[in-house]
Protein backbone atom coordinates (compact mmCIF):
# COMPACT_ATOMS: atom_id res chain seq x y z
CA UNK A 1 0.00 0.00 0.00
CA UNK A 2 1.31 3.14 -0.67
CA UNK A 3 1.99 5.87 1.59
CA UNK A 4 -1.11 8.33 0.80
CA UNK A 5 -3.49 5.10 1.06
CA UNK A 6 -6.34 5.67 4.02
CA UNK A 7 -6.57 9.22 3.41
CA UNK A 8 -7.58 11.56 0.84
CA UNK A 9 -5.21 13.14 -2.04
CA UNK A 10 -4.45 16.20 -1.68
CA UNK A 11 -2.38 18.30 -4.94
CA UNK A 12 -0.02 20.36 -3.92
CA UNK A 13 -1.39 23.32 -6.07
CA UNK A 14 -4.16 23.34 -3.62
CA UNK A 15 -2.32 23.97 0.21
CA UNK A 16 -2.20 27.47 -0.42
CA UNK A 17 -5.12 29.69 0.05
CA UNK A 18 -7.23 30.98 -3.04
CA UNK A 19 -4.89 33.53 -4.18
CA UNK A 20 -1.84 32.86 -2.86
CA UNK A 21 0.99 30.96 -3.43
CA UNK A 22 3.06 28.17 -1.34
CA UNK A 23 4.70 31.58 0.19
CA UNK A 24 1.78 33.36 0.90
CA UNK A 25 2.22 36.04 -1.26
CA UNK A 26 -0.32 37.12 -3.46
CA UNK A 27 -1.03 35.80 -6.74
CA UNK A 28 -0.25 37.84 -9.61
CA UNK A 29 -2.97 36.17 -12.21
CA UNK A 30 -5.71 35.50 -9.59
CA UNK A 31 -8.42 37.66 -9.97
CA UNK A 32 -9.94 39.18 -6.45
CA UNK A 33 -13.73 39.35 -5.60
CA UNK A 34 -13.86 43.38 -6.57
CA UNK A 35 -16.60 43.95 -4.44
CA UNK A 36 -18.36 42.55 -1.15
CA UNK A 37 -21.98 42.79 1.16
CA UNK A 38 -20.73 45.01 4.10
CA UNK A 39 -22.37 46.00 6.87
CA UNK A 40 -23.97 49.43 7.12
CA UNK A 41 -21.92 52.10 8.29
CA UNK A 42 -22.98 55.87 8.32
CA UNK A 43 -20.60 57.73 5.89
CA UNK A 44 -19.27 55.08 4.45
CA UNK A 45 -19.88 54.38 0.49
CA UNK A 46 -20.06 50.52 -0.33
CA UNK A 47 -21.60 48.81 -3.20
CA UNK A 48 -25.42 48.29 -3.12
CA UNK A 49 -27.17 45.21 -2.87
CA UNK A 50 -28.12 44.83 -6.14
CA UNK A 51 -24.84 45.04 -7.81
CA UNK A 52 -23.30 42.63 -5.82
CA UNK A 53 -26.11 39.90 -6.38
CA UNK A 54 -25.47 40.64 -10.25
CA UNK A 55 -22.10 39.84 -9.89
CA UNK A 56 -22.54 36.79 -7.90
CA UNK A 57 -25.38 35.53 -10.71
CA UNK A 58 -22.76 35.98 -13.10
CA UNK A 59 -20.16 34.07 -11.76
CA UNK A 60 -22.57 30.82 -10.63
CA UNK A 61 -24.19 31.39 -14.19
CA UNK A 62 -20.18 31.32 -16.02
CA UNK A 63 -19.61 28.56 -13.05
CA UNK A 64 -22.02 26.36 -13.73
CA UNK A 65 -23.88 26.68 -16.77
CA UNK A 66 -25.68 23.63 -16.53
CA UNK A 67 -28.11 24.96 -14.11
CA UNK A 68 -30.11 27.78 -15.46
CA UNK A 69 -32.90 27.76 -13.09
CA UNK A 70 -30.34 27.91 -10.69
CA UNK A 71 -28.55 31.69 -12.12
CA UNK A 72 -32.83 32.40 -12.03
CA UNK A 73 -33.35 31.50 -8.65
CA UNK A 74 -30.46 33.75 -7.23
CA UNK A 75 -31.55 36.80 -9.57
CA UNK A 76 -35.19 36.63 -8.42
CA UNK A 77 -34.55 35.57 -5.23
CA UNK A 78 -37.12 32.38 -5.27
CA UNK A 79 -36.32 29.29 -5.06
CA UNK A 80 -37.08 27.84 -8.80
CA UNK A 81 -39.39 25.09 -9.56
CA UNK A 82 -38.73 21.75 -11.26
CA UNK A 83 -41.77 19.47 -12.39
CA UNK A 84 -41.47 16.16 -11.64
CA UNK A 85 -42.51 13.99 -14.47
CA UNK A 86 -45.38 11.70 -14.09
CA UNK A 87 -46.57 8.31 -16.31
CA UNK A 88 -49.05 8.77 -18.15
CA UNK A 89 -51.16 5.46 -19.33
CA UNK A 90 -52.62 4.71 -23.04
CA UNK A 91 -55.76 5.87 -21.76
CA UNK A 92 -54.60 9.16 -20.58
CA UNK A 93 -52.76 10.18 -23.37
CA UNK A 94 -54.95 9.07 -25.84
CA UNK A 95 -58.91 9.81 -26.78
CA UNK A 96 -59.12 6.82 -29.17
CA UNK A 97 -58.18 3.73 -27.32
CA UNK A 98 -61.41 2.07 -27.71
CA UNK A 99 -60.52 2.03 -31.13
CA UNK A 100 -57.24 0.05 -30.49
CA UNK A 101 -56.37 -3.39 -30.38
CA UNK A 102 -54.97 -4.89 -27.39
CA UNK A 103 -51.31 -4.78 -29.31
CA UNK A 104 -51.48 -1.80 -30.44
CA UNK A 105 -52.00 -0.71 -26.37
CA UNK A 106 -49.41 -2.57 -25.28
CA UNK A 107 -46.86 -0.71 -28.06
CA UNK A 108 -47.95 2.50 -27.12
CA UNK A 109 -47.55 1.81 -23.33
CA UNK A 110 -44.02 1.36 -24.09
CA UNK A 111 -43.47 3.85 -26.33
CA UNK A 112 -45.07 6.38 -23.35
CA UNK A 113 -43.25 4.36 -20.07
CA UNK A 114 -39.45 5.15 -22.46
CA UNK A 115 -40.71 8.86 -22.47
CA UNK A 116 -41.33 8.55 -18.85
CA UNK A 117 -37.69 7.36 -18.20
CA UNK A 118 -36.22 9.75 -20.51
CA UNK A 119 -38.10 12.94 -18.86
CA UNK A 120 -37.18 11.40 -15.07
CA UNK A 121 -33.63 11.07 -16.18
CA UNK A 122 -33.37 14.53 -17.33
CA UNK A 123 -35.50 15.81 -14.38
CA UNK A 124 -33.12 13.48 -11.99
CA UNK A 125 -29.98 15.35 -13.47
CA UNK A 126 -31.45 18.50 -13.58
CA UNK A 127 -32.58 18.33 -9.89
CA UNK A 128 -29.16 17.54 -8.93
CA UNK A 129 -27.34 20.62 -10.99
CA UNK A 130 -29.53 22.95 -9.44
CA UNK A 131 -28.69 21.78 -5.66
CA UNK A 132 -25.52 20.93 -5.85
CA UNK A 133 -25.34 24.78 -8.08
CA UNK A 134 -27.42 26.11 -5.11
CA UNK A 135 -24.85 24.38 -2.86
CA UNK A 136 -21.95 25.91 -4.49
CA UNK A 137 -23.69 29.48 -4.44
CA UNK A 138 -23.89 29.78 -0.53
CA UNK A 139 -20.19 28.94 -0.25
CA UNK A 140 -19.36 31.34 -3.00
CA UNK A 141 -21.55 33.99 -1.58
CA UNK A 142 -20.04 33.43 2.16
CA UNK A 143 -16.64 33.37 1.56
CA UNK A 144 -16.02 35.20 -1.83
CA UNK A 145 -18.67 38.04 -1.32
CA UNK A 146 -19.25 39.09 2.30
CA UNK A 147 -16.53 41.02 4.35
CA UNK A 148 -15.16 38.84 7.86
CA UNK A 149 -17.74 41.37 10.00
CA UNK A 150 -20.71 40.19 7.98
CA UNK A 151 -19.70 36.80 8.00
CA UNK A 152 -19.33 37.03 11.79
CA UNK A 153 -23.09 38.42 12.13
CA UNK A 154 -24.47 35.82 9.35
CA UNK A 155 -23.07 33.39 12.04
CA UNK A 156 -24.52 34.66 15.09
CA UNK A 157 -28.02 35.09 13.13
CA UNK A 158 -27.87 30.98 11.35
CA UNK A 159 -27.32 29.74 15.25
CA UNK A 160 -29.54 32.37 16.91
CA UNK A 161 -32.45 31.49 14.43
CA UNK A 162 -31.91 27.31 13.50
CA UNK A 163 -35.54 26.92 12.39
CA UNK A 164 -34.97 29.33 9.69
CA UNK A 165 -32.51 26.77 7.62
CA UNK A 166 -30.61 29.54 6.26
CA UNK A 167 -27.53 27.31 6.19
CA UNK A 168 -26.85 25.75 2.77
CA UNK A 169 -29.61 28.04 1.12
CA UNK A 170 -28.42 30.95 -0.94
CA UNK A 171 -31.93 32.39 -1.18
CA UNK A 172 -32.65 33.12 2.54
CA UNK A 173 -29.07 34.08 3.35
CA UNK A 174 -29.37 36.64 0.28
CA UNK A 175 -32.53 37.95 2.08
CA UNK A 176 -30.53 38.08 5.41
CA UNK A 177 -28.17 39.74 3.83
CA UNK A 178 -30.32 42.59 2.30
CA UNK A 179 -31.33 42.92 5.66
CA UNK A 180 -28.09 43.38 7.19
CA UNK A 181 -27.15 45.36 4.49
CA UNK A 182 -29.24 47.98 5.50
CA UNK A 183 -29.32 48.00 8.87
CA UNK A 184 -26.60 49.95 10.93
CA UNK A 185 -27.87 48.18 14.59
CA UNK A 186 -25.90 45.76 15.41
CA UNK A 187 -28.45 44.10 18.23
CA UNK A 188 -30.67 43.71 15.37
CA UNK A 189 -33.66 45.69 17.76
CA UNK A 190 -36.42 45.22 14.80
CA UNK A 191 -37.77 49.05 15.90
CA UNK A 192 -33.97 50.19 15.16
CA UNK A 193 -33.43 48.94 12.23
CA UNK A 194 -36.85 50.12 10.34
CA UNK A 195 -36.39 53.19 11.31
CA UNK A 196 -32.67 53.06 10.31
CA UNK A 197 -33.57 52.03 6.95
CA UNK A 198 -36.45 55.17 7.12
CA UNK A 199 -34.09 57.58 7.93
CA UNK A 200 -31.66 56.24 5.01
CA UNK A 201 -34.51 56.63 2.70
CA UNK A 202 -35.49 59.95 3.96
CA UNK A 203 -31.87 61.43 4.16
CA UNK A 204 -30.71 59.70 0.39
CA UNK A 205 -29.72 62.26 -1.63
CA UNK A 206 -28.94 62.39 -5.70
CA UNK A 207 -24.71 62.84 -6.37
CA UNK A 208 -24.19 65.96 -8.29
CA UNK A 209 -22.98 64.01 -11.50
CA UNK A 210 -24.98 60.69 -10.73
CA UNK A 211 -27.30 59.40 -13.58
CA UNK A 212 -30.61 59.10 -12.88
CA UNK A 213 -30.53 55.20 -13.76
CA UNK A 214 -27.88 55.03 -10.50
CA UNK A 215 -29.94 56.97 -8.22
CA UNK A 216 -33.55 55.17 -8.78
CA UNK A 217 -31.53 51.92 -8.78
CA UNK A 218 -30.04 52.78 -5.18
CA UNK A 219 -33.19 54.44 -4.13
CA UNK A 220 -35.82 51.40 -4.90
CA UNK A 221 -32.85 49.05 -2.94
CA UNK A 222 -33.66 50.85 -0.20
CA UNK A 223 -37.49 51.04 -0.39
CA UNK A 224 -37.82 47.63 -1.28
CA UNK A 225 -36.31 46.61 2.05
CA UNK A 226 -38.41 49.22 3.82
CA UNK A 227 -41.42 47.34 2.27
CA UNK A 228 -40.00 44.03 3.51
CA UNK A 229 -40.21 45.14 6.70
CA UNK A 230 -43.42 46.94 7.27
CA UNK A 231 -45.61 45.89 4.35
CA UNK A 232 -46.84 48.20 2.03
CA UNK A 233 -50.28 48.85 4.02
CA UNK A 234 -48.81 52.06 6.22
CA UNK A 235 -50.35 54.71 4.42
CA UNK A 236 -53.60 53.33 3.99
CA UNK A 237 -55.16 55.44 6.96
CA UNK A 238 -53.40 58.46 6.13
CA UNK A 239 -55.10 58.06 2.87
CA UNK A 240 -58.33 58.46 3.94
CA UNK A 241 -57.82 61.55 5.38
CA UNK A 242 -56.93 63.19 1.66
CA UNK A 243 -59.52 65.33 -0.29
CA UNK A 244 -58.36 62.99 -2.80
CA UNK A 245 -59.92 60.08 -1.34
CA UNK A 246 -62.54 61.91 0.21
CA UNK A 247 -63.89 63.51 -3.02
CA UNK A 248 -63.75 60.32 -5.02
CA UNK A 249 -67.16 58.86 -5.37
CA UNK A 250 -66.51 55.55 -7.29
CA UNK A 251 -65.13 52.61 -4.64
CA UNK A 252 -63.10 50.90 -7.07
CA UNK A 253 -61.35 54.35 -7.43
CA UNK A 254 -60.97 54.67 -3.99
CA UNK A 255 -59.88 51.56 -3.35
CA UNK A 256 -57.10 52.10 -6.44
CA UNK A 257 -56.10 54.78 -4.29
CA UNK A 258 -55.38 52.92 -1.20
CA UNK A 259 -53.63 50.43 -3.36
CA UNK A 260 -51.20 53.36 -5.13
CA UNK A 261 -50.32 54.92 -1.46
CA UNK A 262 -47.08 53.54 -0.43
CA UNK A 263 -45.73 53.77 -3.83
CA UNK A 264 -46.64 56.87 -4.19
CA UNK A 265 -44.63 58.05 -0.98
CA UNK A 266 -41.72 56.35 -2.24
CA UNK A 267 -42.07 58.63 -5.13
CA UNK A 268 -42.08 61.48 -3.58
CA UNK A 269 -39.12 60.78 -1.58
CA UNK A 270 -37.06 60.00 -4.10
CA UNK A 271 -38.24 63.50 -6.11
CA UNK A 272 -37.26 64.99 -2.89
CA UNK A 273 -33.28 63.71 -3.26
CA UNK A 274 -33.00 64.63 -6.31
CA UNK A 275 -30.14 66.58 -7.73
CA UNK A 276 -31.73 70.45 -7.10
CA UNK A 277 -29.04 71.93 -9.82
CA UNK A 278 -30.93 69.43 -12.26
CA UNK A 279 -34.21 69.16 -11.41
CA UNK A 280 -35.51 72.13 -8.99
CA UNK A 281 -37.29 74.21 -12.05
CA UNK A 282 -39.09 70.47 -11.86
CA UNK A 283 -39.88 70.39 -8.50
CA UNK A 284 -41.44 73.71 -8.68
CA UNK A 285 -43.80 73.23 -11.58
CA UNK A 286 -45.36 70.41 -9.85
CA UNK A 287 -45.99 72.26 -6.62
CA UNK A 288 -47.15 75.47 -8.84
CA UNK A 289 -49.91 72.96 -10.69
CA UNK A 290 -50.35 71.67 -7.87
CA UNK A 291 -51.65 74.99 -5.91
CA UNK A 292 -53.41 75.57 -9.39
CA UNK A 293 -55.45 72.53 -8.48
CA UNK A 294 -53.83 70.26 -11.17
CA UNK A 295 -51.88 67.28 -9.76
CA UNK A 296 -49.09 66.27 -11.89
CA UNK A 297 -46.86 64.66 -8.93
CA UNK A 298 -46.08 61.18 -10.55
CA UNK A 299 -47.60 58.50 -8.92
CA UNK A 300 -44.60 55.56 -9.65
CA UNK A 301 -41.05 54.84 -9.46
CA UNK A 302 -40.83 54.02 -13.37
CA UNK A 303 -42.85 57.23 -14.00
CA UNK A 304 -40.58 59.43 -12.00
CA UNK A 305 -37.41 57.81 -13.48
CA UNK A 306 -38.74 58.16 -17.14
CA UNK A 307 -39.54 62.02 -16.47
CA UNK A 308 -35.94 62.39 -15.19
CA UNK A 309 -34.42 61.10 -18.20
CA UNK A 310 -36.62 63.35 -20.41
CA UNK A 311 -36.14 66.22 -18.21
CA UNK A 312 -34.61 68.94 -20.35
CA UNK A 313 -32.07 70.57 -17.50
CA UNK A 314 -31.30 74.11 -18.30
CA UNK A 315 -27.64 74.85 -17.64
CA UNK A 316 -25.84 76.78 -14.79
CA UNK A 317 -24.21 79.82 -15.99
CA UNK A 318 -20.56 79.09 -15.73
CA UNK A 319 -18.91 82.48 -13.89
CA UNK A 320 -15.33 81.31 -15.88
CA UNK A 321 -17.36 81.76 -19.22
CA UNK A 322 -19.18 84.84 -18.37
CA UNK A 323 -16.18 86.16 -17.08
CA UNK A 324 -14.02 85.54 -20.21
CA UNK A 325 -16.91 86.81 -22.29
CA UNK A 326 -16.83 89.92 -20.49
CA UNK A 327 -13.39 90.34 -21.39
CA UNK A 328 -13.83 89.43 -25.13
CA UNK A 329 -16.53 92.80 -25.05
CA UNK A 330 -14.15 95.07 -23.30
CA UNK A 331 -11.85 94.09 -25.58
CA UNK A 332 -13.48 94.93 -28.49
CA UNK A 333 -14.74 98.19 -27.31
CA UNK A 334 -11.44 99.02 -26.87
CA UNK A 335 -10.25 98.35 -30.24
CA UNK A 336 -13.39 100.05 -31.52
CA UNK A 337 -12.66 103.07 -29.69
CA UNK A 338 -8.67 102.92 -31.05
CA UNK A 339 -9.80 102.43 -34.61
CA UNK A 340 -12.23 105.89 -33.81
CA UNK A 341 -8.98 108.01 -32.10
CA UNK A 342 -7.26 106.85 -35.54
CA UNK A 343 -9.69 108.22 -37.48
CA UNK A 344 -9.76 111.59 -35.53
CA UNK A 345 -5.87 111.85 -35.75
CA UNK A 346 -5.80 111.22 -39.82
CA UNK A 347 -8.22 113.72 -40.02
CA UNK A 348 -6.17 116.37 -37.92
CA UNK A 349 -3.53 115.20 -40.24
CA UNK A 350 -5.22 116.58 -43.29
CA UNK A 351 -5.83 119.55 -42.03
CA UNK A 352 -8.89 119.56 -40.49
CA UNK A 353 -8.01 121.04 -36.93
CA UNK A 354 -5.28 120.28 -34.64
CA UNK A 355 -6.59 119.03 -31.29
CA UNK A 356 -5.02 119.18 -27.97
CA UNK A 357 -3.12 116.54 -26.17
CA UNK A 358 -6.02 115.48 -23.14
CA UNK A 359 -9.03 116.68 -25.60
CA UNK A 360 -10.11 115.48 -29.16
CA UNK A 361 -12.85 117.39 -30.84
CA UNK A 362 -15.02 115.67 -33.27
CA UNK A 363 -15.69 116.77 -36.94
CA UNK A 364 -15.83 120.31 -36.52
CA UNK A 365 -12.26 120.51 -35.83
CA UNK A 366 -10.45 123.24 -34.82
CA UNK A 367 -10.62 122.46 -30.88
CA UNK A 368 -14.32 123.41 -31.09
CA UNK A 369 -17.22 121.38 -30.28
CA UNK A 370 -19.56 120.70 -32.86
CA UNK A 371 -23.13 119.69 -32.65
CA UNK A 372 -23.47 117.34 -35.53
CA UNK A 373 -20.64 114.51 -33.61
CA UNK A 374 -20.21 114.11 -29.86
CA UNK A 375 -16.67 114.57 -28.63
CA UNK A 376 -14.55 111.17 -27.72
CA UNK A 377 -12.51 111.15 -24.03
CA UNK A 378 -8.68 110.28 -24.86
CA UNK A 379 -8.57 109.19 -21.38
CA UNK A 380 -11.32 106.83 -20.93
CA UNK A 381 -12.40 106.18 -25.17
CA UNK A 382 -15.85 107.23 -24.18
CA UNK A 383 -17.87 109.93 -26.41
CA UNK A 384 -20.06 112.36 -24.40
CA UNK A 385 -17.45 114.24 -22.66
CA UNK A 386 -14.03 115.33 -23.25
CA UNK A 387 -10.87 114.89 -20.64
CA UNK A 388 -9.30 118.56 -19.78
Amino acid sequence: MGRNSGRPFRSSRNKSSEGEDKGGRSHPFKKKTPFKFSIYQAGKMSPDFDTVKQAIVEKIGKDHPMSVIAKTALYKMEHGTLEEPKRLSVEEAYEEVDQMSSVQVHFLQQELDMRFKAALSEYGSKLQAYQSTMSAAFSTIMSDYCTKELQDRITVEIDRNPSEEIYGDPIKLLKLIKVLTHSSTNGRYPYATMLDTLVRIVEIRQGKDESVVSYVKRFKALWATFEEMVGNKMFNEFVHTTDEYRNEKNDDARNLIVEQSFERCGTYLLARGVDPSRYQTMLDSWRERFAQDEDVYPKTLNSIQAIMENWRIKKQPDNNSNQRNNNHNNNNRNNNNNDKNESNDGGNDKGQGNASNFGQTGKGGKGNKSDSAPSICFACGEDGHITT
